[in-house]
């Protein structure tokens, strides 16, 4: 089982036809006024396993974040299981599931904040958001 893809974004559904609807995909930087500042954003992803291991019992998606001071934190860890192929799914290819995850978090600190996307105990990709003043903006659009 392994993460096909993931990605950050303004907002994502999947409407369960295997496809996934993105706005604002890539998005990697937010300006705040103030601090502590509540900060959402949606982690679409899609992951893959031939059609057997889907029926296993015992898999997991955790994402975890890692704060600016390096402190990790669980966001959340849900279970990984088809018990029946997708129905339009390609006879001998992987299955796959989109998943297109909704997190909030409060952001105490400026600088980098990392979510590590791990299915079971392996980490399989990072994605970074960085939590910047919101005067670094406004000191850009001055020297334009």
């Amino acid at each position: 089982m392994r993460l096909d893809w993931a990605l950050s974004a303004r907002y994502a559904e999947a409407p369960g036809d295997g496809t996934v609807t993105i706005l604002g995909g890539g998005i990697d930087t937010f300006w705040v006024g103030e601090l502590p500042a509540p900060i959402g954003i949606f982690l679409p992803m899609r992951v893959a396993a031939p059609e057997d291991e889907w029926r296993e019992e015992g898999h997991e998606l955790s994402v975890r974040l890692v704060r600016p001071d390096r402190a990790e934190e669980v966001m959340l860890t849900i279970p990984l299981r088809m018990d029946e192929a997708p129905p339009l799914k390609i006879a001998g290819a992987e299955s796959g599931a989109v998943v297109p995850l909704a997190l909030t978090w409060e952001a105490a600190d400026h600088g980098l904040y990392t979510f590590e996307i791990y299915v079971d105990t392996r980490r399989q990709r990072s994605v970074a958001i960085s939590v910047r003043p919101g005067s670094d903006l406004e000191d850009a659009t001055d020297t334009v």
